[in-house]
């Protein structure tokens, strides 16, 4: 759907008049006409201007910009996934054959990423038959990026356990940066909350106490006092094994009542993998 269109679309949506639209945006009722006719762009600004007085999101926007669909990119990520716990390995091939032609096509990186991560499933993110060079590569894309958006986010989590822990850590500098930054986002929250965890769970497995820190604090700034029960849950659990690596003895009955939610609540993969990870340091530990 073309843009002016759809504004036409928005503002007759919200049961305005050109006029209304036309004197809010301080510019002439013909000249919205000829942007809703598509005769005439429209700046970013005045694009931005408008959604905001008809009470529209950007994600909303492009989302009906799109025909109501999900994008194409954002499609191929779920659809990836979804094959390899269907078990669907055809189908993972004939999507890194396809993107392998659109970024030949595009040299549009997305698709590059996207060939990487189809063959990293293929081969079950087995750290030893994964080529070095697909690490380098995503380490240099990732570092080369000053400021992460969305995709970043999204790019790091998926090949989280792919770099070695200290790559992780260094890389993780600039998740903390974003999810600081960031906070009032909500597209950002599951993502992020994702990755603090799992980098918690790196950090306490590497013993790097200081950035296990990091990202606790950066939780509790981010989910505290908020109705984040699962975060909440999370953050109480890792802060235990945070304790456990400085022997502090209630460390370890902070995070066996963190378990003790994830049993009431019938989350018995959830409880099975902490509580072994919980043994596994207190082992560790001895």
């Amino acid at each position: 759907m073309e843009i002016g269109t759809l504004i036409q679309r928005i503002r007759k949506g919200k049961s305005l008049t050109q006029q209304q639209v036309a004197n809010a945006m301080m510019i002439t009722r013909p000249y919205l006409a000829k942007i809703e006719n598509n005769h005439h762009q429209i700046s970013s600004e005045k694009l931005t201007y408008i959604l905001d007085y008809c009470n529209v999101n950007y994600d909303e926007f492009f989302f009906m910009k799109n025909d109501f669909k999900i994008s194409d990119k954002n499609r191929a990520y779920t659809d990836v996934i979804e094959m390899y716990m269907n078990g669907d390995f055809d189908g993972i091939q004939k999507l890194k054959e396809d993107a392998h032609k659109k970024y030949v096509d595009t040299n549009d990186i997305y698709y590059r990423h996207l060939v990487i991560l189809c063959e990293c499933i293929e081969l079950k993110f087995d750290t030893e038959k994964i080529p070095d060079a697909y690490r380098i590569e995503l380490t240099e894309y990732l570092m080369g990026i000053n400021e992460w958006s969305y995709y970043e986010l999204v790019l790091f989590n998926n090949f989280l356990y792919l770099f070695p822990p200290e790559t992780t850590m260094l890389l993780s500098e600039n998740l903390v940066e974003r999810a600081l930054k960031y906070r009032d986002l909500r597209s950002d929250y599951e993502a992020v909350s994702m990755m603090l965890f799992n980098l918690m769970n790196i950090s306490i497995k590497i013993k790097n106490r200081q950035k296990t820190d990091v990202f606790i604090d950066v939780a509790k700034k981010l989910y505290n006092g908020q109705n984040r029960f699962f975060e909440q849950t999370m953050i109480k659990y890792y802060t235990g094994l945070r304790m456990i690596l400085d022997k502090k003895e209630e460390g370890i009955e902070l995070s066996r009542q963190a378990l003790e939610v994830f049993k009431l609540l019938d989350h018995h993969d959830l409880y099975t993998f902490y509580e072994g990870r919980l043994h596994q340091l207190l082992k560790e530990m001895e």
